[in-house]
């Protein structure tokens, strides 16, 4: 039997970025995210150093997938699922064989309900990060953006 996380095909990515279209109050960015994936593999379709992931057959069901950025020292890893339980993103990432966790791996962006996880699975894996940094990512419909006015300070470095 193959490894539990199986490359998501090309000609179906539509498919899960329009499953998010659906979803982008709790998670705004990956609606984008995935737009962006298709536009690169669209450019470069033997783009080798970025792989999106769903687990078996199941990704469309639960939302859950993996998109790895392989570099030679380093991982990038985006996940996201839909699951309130998220017991399919536990599953794969504890069970891959895929991923190689020797690598320092980063882990961006990981939306608030899924820190925990990533911490247990971490621990899981005894792969606990050097460092841990958090940053907060604010959403606002573009409508109402666009009616903000943008001033400068004169402290402001650019």
């Amino acid at each position: 039997m193959g490894d539990i996380l199986q490359d998501i095909p090309d000609e179906d990515v539509p498919l899960l970025r329009n499953l998010y279209k659906d979803h982008q109050n709790e998670a705004p960015y990956v609606y984008s995210l995935l737009n962006t994936y298709m536009v690169w593999k669209n450019k470069k379709p033997n783009l080798n150093c970025i792989s999106l992931f769903g687990v078996n057959d199941d990704w469309l069901k639960t939302g859950t997938f993996i998109l790895l950025f392989e570099y030679a020292c380093n991982n990038s890893l985006v996940i996201y699922t839909l699951e309130d339980d998220c017991q399919t993103l536990i599953k794969s990432l504890t069970q891959t064989t895929r991923i190689d966790w020797e690598k320092r791996t980063i882990w961006s962006p990981v939306m608030a309900i899924h820190i925990p996880v990533v911490y247990n699975i971490l621990r899981e894996l005894d792969k606990w990060p050097r460092k841990i940094t958090t940053d907060k990512m604010w959403m606002l419909d573009r409508e109402k953006a666009l009616q903000l006015e943008i001033q400068y300070s004169k402290f402001n470095a650019w």
